[in-house]
């Protein structure tokens, strides 16, 4: 039986193009009926220019995913994630937050490789701006250790759909 993982890692990021991606994505595949949860937090400073003014102000933002993943069989996985985050204020308005969630799905054909697709949404407060997301990723892990350790590497692309509101 596979007991729950807790991993926490800490990340960055100064843009939303896509939702955030998994941290810690391995090639196991969990047997049908096991379960995982994820939680992953960050934290960053980065500059935003204001557009009345065309100055740039520093924001320190945090971030939190949190992810339950289910084996289904077939060497797959499905599962749920909730993304938000917030940031201090800009020029004094209303800090910025996102609030999301993604769906996801995920294929190991062999025990080496894996293959992870995603698709969510998520809304952007203080910018007004809703975005539509996917992405698929391909991980190979080129060397596993005897207690199952991976050392693995991926690729990831991915498209959004921001909709800004009027």
């Amino acid at each position: 039986m596979r007991s729950a993982v807790v991993s926490l890692a800490l990340v960055a990021t100064a843009c939303y193009p896509t939702l955030p991606p998994h941290i810690g994505e391995g090639t196991d595949v969990l047997r049908p009926g096991g379960v995982s949860v994820h939680v992953a937090g960050g934290a960053g400073d980065f500059a935003v220019k204001e557009i009345a003014t065309s100055n740039y102000d520093n924001i320190f933002a945090v971030g939190l995913e949190a992810r339950i993943r289910a084996g289904i069989g077939i060497n797959s996985e499905i599962g749920a994630a909730f993304v938000g985050g917030f940031g201090t204020s800009v020029a004094g308005g209303d800090p910025p937050f996102a609030l999301g969630g993604k769906l996801s799905y995920k294929w190991g054909p062999l025990p080496w490789l894996a293959i992870v697709v995603d698709a969510g949404a998520m809304d952007f407060a203080v910018a007004s701006v809703a975005l539509f997301s996917g992405d698929l990723a391909v991980i190979t892990a080129p060397y596993t250790w005897a207690n199952g350790m991976q050392f693995y590497v991926g690729a990831k692309g991915a498209f959004s759909v921001p909709v800004r509101a009027q």
